[in-house]
């Protein structure tokens, strides 16, 4: 079940479900699946696939009512009874093994990126943002362009690390370089000098 966050900024819209889609092409075939959520649990849910260019629905869900279309073979019906209010369908048909659904609740699973809300996580989504743009030009391009039709007043995207940031980044690149040859970084020992100077 997905967490709820419930929108903040104003009352009227607090208690209104989050609703989340996603349109893509597992094995050659477009899906479209999607849900509603709120504090209770999911308010619908729903899977389409489109063999033939048009819709053809593979479950429908609203509540703990769900349909099944006719080309959804398994055993849709013992899976629904299993189903309570704070379980999607699709995650419950995979933990099920469902031959159909399975494959595709996978495909949902790996292309979905989950966001978390900690202090941590923003700074590693800023760091992977930055590493992003910092090595390729094209990306950064596309980013200024798209903050450019945003009309957010942005003009283009320079990147400068802070010294001290600069430092812990090399420390860090240096304690996960790999340890190579008898010298352990990447070739001969320095040899000690016997010799006294003059």
């Amino acid at each position: 079940m997905f967490p709820h966050h419930p929108f903040v900024m104003d009352d009227k819209h607090h208690d209104v479900p989050s609703r989340y889609e996603a349109d893509f092409v597992n094995n050659g075939v477009r899906y479209t699946y999607g849900f509603e959520s709120g504090h209770k649990g999911v308010h619908s849910e729903w899977l389409y696939e489109y063999r033939t260019g048009r819709p053809r629905t593979l479950f429908q869900r609203d509540g703990l009512d769900i349909s099944f279309g006719r080309s959804l073979g398994g055993e849709n019906q013992r899976i629904a009874r299993l189903l309570t209010p704070k379980t999607l369908y699709l995650s419950l048909a995979s933990m099920l093994h469902h031959a159909s659904l399975g494959p595709v609740a996978t495909h949902v699973r790996n292309l979905i990126l989950y966001t978390q809300y900690g202090e941590g996580d923003q700074k590693a989504r800023l760091d992977w943002v930055w590493n992003e743009l910092e090595k390729d030009d094209d990306l950064r391009l596309r980013a200024v362009t798209m903050l450019r039709l945003a009309d957010l007043g942005v003009s283009g995207i320079d990147l400068h690390r802070e010294p001290d940031r600069v430092k812990a980044d090399e420390r860090k690149r240096e304690k996960e370089a790999p340890c190579e040859g008898p010298g352990g970084w990447g070739g001969e020992p320095e040899q000690a000098s016997h010799e006294k100077e003059p």
